[in-house]
């Protein structure tokens, strides 16, 4: 709690944690890019400064272990973040209280902060309540931000030469586009509705992410709006494992076998256990 109510500004450096302190936009690497730190080494860690890191890219060299997909596209998210960021060579490093105009500390800011607070991000609350592996919460984050490595963000960023959708070849891969209007995610998205047997609400497929997301889920009774919540993160996110397969294994299936990975649950671990009830419920047994 305290080092998400701390904000570093970097001066040379020298002060600051690269792996761990929230120095980037407010935010920490540890926290950005979770997969990636997973394979950093133990004592780089713990131990890199910003200034040590920034030097000859050090904080390359510092990942050690094996990138899975998913950890290599937070190395590419990193490595623009890094790009941009500039030290200041004899400028102490400091360390202010993010919830003051003055930066300095109160009990009363810091009782305004546990208790009466709310985050900026559409669909902040709900992502973060709604049961699902951390790893689909924080990709449905970065969908939600418009921050996944999509073809057109590729693209844009000349890391690839066209931008056109991997799953139907038609039409430029925005997020939205890819998860939501895609014909190939239409099917998927059809298969899924109709299995729960909720086939009229494919007409709600439209909108940008956090819309077609609220429209799916209103005028739901309590369990199955949360069934639906935590349905439409492992929707997307089966949809986006099919993206990357394509991408970095030239492996491919139909839509329905990957809505059968949905329904089977070979992209996420425990879908009906206990912190998934309400999906339970609204998934048929099989």
């Amino acid at each position: 709690m305290f080092n998400a109510s701390i904000e570093v500004h970097t001066g040379d450096g020298n002060r600051t944690y690269f792996w761990t302190d929230r120095w980037i936009n407010g935010t920490s690497i540890q926290a950005l890019a979770p997969d990636l730190c997973r394979a950093v080494n133990r004592r780089a860690m713990k131990n890199r400064t910003v200034a040590q890191g920034m030097q000859n890219k050090q904080w390359i060299r510092d990942i050690t272990g094996q990138l899975t997909i998913m950890a290599l596209l937070q190395y590419l998210e990193l490595w623009q973040l890094i790009q941009e960021a500039r030290l200041q060579p004899g400028v102490p490093d400091d360390i202010y209280w993010r919830w003051t105009t003055s930066r300095q500390y109160t009990a009363k800011s810091a009782y305004q902060m546990l208790f009466a607070r709310s985050t900026a991000l559409q669909g902040a609350k709900l992502l973060w309540k709604t049961w699902s592996p951390p790893k689909v919460k924080f990709f449905l984050y970065l969908a939600l931000h418009n921050r996944t490595w999509t073809a057109e963000r590729r693209f844009r960023h000349g890391l690839q030469e066209s931008d056109v959708c991997t799953l139907c070849d038609q039409a430029p891969e925005r997020v939205e586009h890819l998860l939501v209007h895609c014909p190939y995610a239409k099917e998927v998205w059809w298969e899924i509705l109709t299995h729960i047997n909720m086939p009229q609400r494919f007409q709600q497929l439209n909108g940008d992410l956090y819309t077609t997301w609220s429209n799916l889920r209103a005028g739901l009774a309590k369990m199955p709006r949360k069934g639906l919540d935590t349905l439409f993160m492992l929707v997307t996110w089966t949809i986006w494992n099919e993206q990357n397969s394509r991408v970095f294994q030239s492996e491919s299936t139909t839509p329905r076998l990957t809505a059968q990975r949905v329904k089977g649950g070979q992209d996420y671990d425990g879908r009906r256990s206990a912190g998934a009830k309400s999906l339970g419920c609204l998934l048929p047994q099989e």
